[in-house]
């Protein structure tokens, strides 16, 4: 959405040197015969070298202009047929490339993109166009791609690379793009996780509304892509309802905490509710978690943590009833249970995942609750049959691994 935006402008700090701001009234164009060239500065912009030349007027008796523009970063060339009384008329983009890495981070500290700001980017971007002048105002259609850019955000370290875009204009004043554009990256590289063959397709129906038609991208050896959905411009806020499929546990557990799971296998699929707004940030809702079955099951082991399962659970069952004393306290056997929960809880006995749900919830006071309910069975012969982890986290989402060990834990003998 942003880099869609950004472009636009980009491109219309690109056209506007060619085609002056719309006048108060229309005025006089006298005819003008010759060349006309000069030297545009603009705060914070570079330099824009302009030359017109005119040509014979057309058969419509409209005067005719041909427009070269050249700039650090910047190279145009286009022409206009103008009324001179009304200063309505025809132009044509007849070429126009633009350094990104230049144009982009200008346009952005140029307009309200404020998150753009912080952003580097590399690439060429390819520009051509035509439409109608009203008032000596542009108006048309315009065609925009970009081939292998780059675009970073330096603070939190994310990089996006082999970027793509397909965009077509079909009007700019308003700015509107009814039918779908595309952007697309090829690799992308943030917090240790690396992102691949990402794609957007989305429209701009009119000047207020972005519809986000899908977003899909490869992560963590499998898939996740959002259902469609709309954002309002006017104050940028968001629903969407993410759907992940073959989320590899291997990769995953790479992102855990240490001390926790010290292996795991198969994988995962569900989906999970999040919204997002401009002025309050990303909030995460219902997520909903399916596991194979039988061998297609997820496994984990878990690192050694003594206690664990077993922490509340007598090592050996006396034989004899208490009030016996000392005689009962002889007389006692191994407790098989404890046993096998100790074997668990030193990761010695992998659990398969049969059941897995999530469930994230606001809490009264700000943040939010996230509950995770687990059945698991040993793999291979047990005394135990089930263990049902159930825990609930209060506080930022980011906390919720780190508690992974802090749960109640019920238990199900053969």
């Amino acid at each position: 959405m942003k880099i869609f935006l950004c472009l636009s402008l980009a491109i219309t700090f690109a056209i506007a040197p060619v085609f002056a701001a719309e006048p108060t009234a229309p005025w006089p164009l006298p005819a003008i015969t010759g060349d006309a060239a000069g030297v545009l500065t603009t705060p914070g912009l570079p330099e824009v070298r302009w030359r017109i030349t005119t040509a014979p007027a057309t058969v419509a008796g409209l005067q005719r202009l041909l427009v070269e523009v050249q700039a650090d970063g910047l190279k145009l060339s286009g022409e206009a047929d103008l009324d001179p009384v009304t200063h309505d008329g025809l132009w044509r983009l007849t070429a126009a490339t633009v350094d990104a890495a230049i144009w982009l981070p200008a346009a952005a500290e140029k307009s309200s993109l404020g998150p753009l700001k912080g952003f580097t980017f590399t690439g060429t971007i390819v520009v051509t166009g035509a439409g109608l002048l009203h008032a000596g105002v542009p108006d048309g259609a315009l065609a925009v791609t970009l081939r292998d850019g780059t675009f970073t955000l330096t603070g939190p370290g994310v990089t996006f690379e082999g970027v793509a875009a397909d965009l077509h204009l079909d009007g700019l004043h308003p700015l509107r793009a009814p039918t779908e554009q595309t952007i697309t990256f090829r690799t992308a590289h943030a917090s240790g996780i690396t992102l691949a063959d990402g794609h957007a397709t989305f429209s701009l129906p009119d000047e207020t509304t972005l519809k986000i038609t899908q977003v899909a991208v490869q992560v963590l050896g499998g898939r996740v892509v959002t259902d469609p959905f709309t954002v309002a411009l006017t104050a940028p806020a968001a629903e969407v309802r993410a759907r992940f499929e073959q989320i590899d546990l291997a990769q995953a557990r790479a992102f855990l905490p240490p001390g926790g799971v010290a292996e795991a296998s198969g994988s995962v699929s569900g989906r999970i509710d999040f919204g997002w707004a401009a002025n309050g940030g990303l909030s995460v809702g219902e997520a909903r978690v399916r596991v194979g079955q039988n061998e297609a099951a997820p496994v984990f082991r878990f690192e050694p943590s003594p206690g664990l399962l077993s922490g509340k659970m007598p090592p050996k069952i006396s034989l004899l009833p208490a009030w016996l004393g000392p005689l009962a306290r002889g007389a006692s056997v191994p407790n098989p249970v404890y046993d096998a929960l100790h074997e668990i809880e030193l990761g010695r006995t992998p659990l398969r995942i049969e059941t897995l749900r999530a469930s994230v919830r606001p809490r009264d006071g700000g943040g939010q609750s996230v509950r995770l309910e687990l059945l698991a069975r040993p793999q291979g012969p047990s005394v135990v049959s089930e263990v049902n982890f159930d825990f609930t986290v209060n506080g930022p989402l980011e906390e919720i691994l780190q508690h992974v060990l802090q749960l109640r834990s019920s238990l199900q003998n053969r």
